[in-house]
């Protein structure tokens, strides 16, 4: 007479196959999240930076040129755990701004700061 269907040993072999499997995805879930957390603070900081460019850049030379006079070439404001510096130095003909960055790293996986750092060049239209 032949047997029809599965012996309990291969049901659970199986299921402990099964069980592996399902054990390594939910391993991923966590690295995923601390993924799309430093996506979403590279996005939010590559944000602040560039609006800080529009803002350097909408001022113009000559009120560039006159804040460096004036001492007032750096600045630092937090904004939630970003913190962006701001620099402005005179190359030649043209004012150089150098904006960075950082922010502390999501969950433990890494342990460096991160940070980004943009640079825009203004020059004199005389």
């Amino acid at each position: 007479m032949k047997n029809k269907g599965f012996t309990l040993i291969e049901v659970l072999v199986s299921t402990l196959i099964l069980a592996i499997g399902v054990l390594a995805m939910v391993r991923l879930f966590p690295t995923a999240s601390i993924v799309n957390a430093r996506a979403d603070r590279i996005s939010q900081a590559t944000i602040l930076a560039e609006d800080k460019i529009e803002q350097i850049r909408s001022m113009g030379y000559d009120s560039l040129q006159n804040l460096i006079s004036a001492g007032q070439d750096s600045g630092t404001y937090k904004v939630e755990t970003i913190t962006l510096n701001w620099s402005l130095s005179t190359v030649g003909n043209l004012i150089q701004a150098n904006i960075v960055c950082h922010w502390p790293p999501p969950g433990r996986v890494i342990k460096n700061e991160a940070s980004i750092n943009l640079v825009t060049q203004v020059s004199n239209h005389e």
